[in-house]
């Protein structure tokens, strides 16, 4: 993620790049708020290694899974799911912005 990224989610008014980075670091910033309200974690960044940091394991995952399908109104199958798209807050913001715009064109 940028410095302007970083500096958003940090909160002192740094100004996304364009139009579509402002829409990835709002994600990433309601991401990792879903860890603060449903699992009680606080995520050190959102390139940490989700798996490798203790933040999921399989329970974990499958919980916040369903808090991202809850929030965003979307679904996310665990039997298509890779891991790679869930071991960081910058690729569950990937896969939701994904999603969001699968759903956009399926109901155009």
């Amino acid at each position: 993620m940028s410095r302007q990224t970083d500096s958003l989610i940090a909160g002192d008014g740094g100004v996304p790049a364009s139009p579509q980075d402002g829409v990835q670091d709002a994600l990433v910033s309601e991401i990792l708020a879903l860890f603060q309200k449903e699992l009680a974690v606080q995520v050190e960044s959102p390139h940490v290694d989700l798996f490798q940091s203790g933040v999921f394991d399989s329970m974990t995952l499958v919980v916040f899974i369903l808090a991202l399908e809850t929030r965003f109104g979307l679904r996310f199958p665990m039997d298509e799911l890779e891991l790679d798209s869930v071991v960081s807050v910058v690729k569950i913001a990937e896969l939701v912005a994904g999603r969001k715009r699968a759903a956009a064109l399926e109901g155009s």
